[in-house]
């Protein structure tokens, strides 16, 4: 799987590096996703009143907008750390403007399956002696990082709630088996093979196989020290947004617990992430909706909480990503003499 995929990279950044990076099935899945979000938007909008949506919005105002945005950027720099601490455990040297932009441009591929338009960045950094093999680890720990994180605070907030504790208890040790075996890549093989012998899906048993081969290729990337680094930055940059909803929350007057609004938002996110919907569109929005309901969040609020977080998160970051993203991958960055 991974093989086809590198080779998919590997003709795409070839053709990439000649032309324009953004082909014309780049510009209809972003203009399906802006379509689908307008919808979205216009849809919830319509369901809770427009009175309600247009008081709610109000009640924020510029300055809750400006503190939601300054938010998204303490987000972003300090996932910008690990990228860094990735191209220098590769022992990849790209000059940090440039490797900045890399960063943010490929995050205007954010809303594709898995994010994995992301791995666009290969094509730049490719000038710079990174194979596509290292370019296609750093998406991987990623990834990988950003959902343990995302797993651990849902497991975090679930401790608060007696009643939700044995699903604690259950999720912390799937956590603890699967950062433990992929520090080890021959005990992650055994694991995966014993599981897979019981699994009746093939193409699921495949899949675990095929990951095996992806722990070897991200070894340098899970090594303890650098592993541990990358899950404290994943876990400080969460929680941000998850501040950042918290404070969404505060502005509309909720009453509402900062450890209710952090299970939320994790919870949502891991939906989205699973649904594999691109950009998780309407299922983070729907899960994060439906649990500020149950928690006695009137709609309104409920909706607008979601929907701001989106602007202010998800739509901000991919128009950042749009906005660096070079248009030729040689103009934008040559090889370096």
């Amino acid at each position: 799987m991974q093989d086809s995929y590198l080779k998919n990279i590997k003709t795409g950044a070839t053709t990439a590096a000649q032309s324009s990076i953004l082909k014309p099935w780049h510009y209809r899945a972003i203009t399906l996703t802006i379509m689908v979000g307008v919808s979205l938007f216009l849809g919830l909008s319509i369901w809770v009143g427009w009175d309600k949506m247009s008081d709610a919005i109000s009640k924020i105002g510029f300055v809750g907008f400006s503190i939601a945005l300054s938010l998204t950027l303490a987000n972003l720099a300090v996932r910008l750390l690990r990228w860094q601490l990735y191209l220098h455990t590769l022992d990849i040297h790209v000059p940090f403007y440039k490797s900045i932009r890399i960063y943010v441009g490929g995050l205007a591929l954010s809303a594709t399956p898995g994010k994995a338009g992301e791995v666009i960045r290969s094509v730049f950094l490719k000038p710079y002696g990174a194979s596509y093999m290292k370019s296609f680890a750093m998406f991987i720990a990623d990834r990988f990082t950003d959902l343990v994180a995302v797993l651990m605070l849902a497991t975090t907030t679930l401790w608060a709630n007696a009643n939700a504790r044995p699903v604690a208890i259950v999720l912390t040790a799937i956590i603890l088996v699967v950062v433990i075996s992929i520090q080890n890549p021959q005990l992650y093989r055994k694991i995966i093979t014993a599981v897979s012998a019981v699994i009746p899906w093939q193409k699921l048993t495949a899949l675990l196989l095929k990951s095996v081969d992806l722990i070897e290729h991200c070894k340098s990337l899970f090594g303890f020290k650098v592993f541990t680094a990358s899950m404290i930055i994943s876990l400080i940059a969460w929680s941000i947004e998850g501040l950042s909803l918290y404070i969404i929350s505060q502005w509309l007057q909720a009453d509402i617990a900062f450890i209710t609004v952090l299970s939320a938002y994790a919870f949502s996110k891991l939906i989205g992430a699973i649904s594999m919907i691109p950009g998780g569109m309407g299922t983070t929005e729907a899960t994060l909706i439906t649990l500020f309901i149950v928690n006695g969040m009137d709609e309104a609020t409920a909706v607008t909480c979601a929907l701001f977080l989106r602007l202010t998160t998800f739509w901000f970051v991919t128009t950042l990503g749009l906005v660096a993203l070079p248009s030729h991958a040689e103009e934008a960055f040559p090889p370096p003499l």
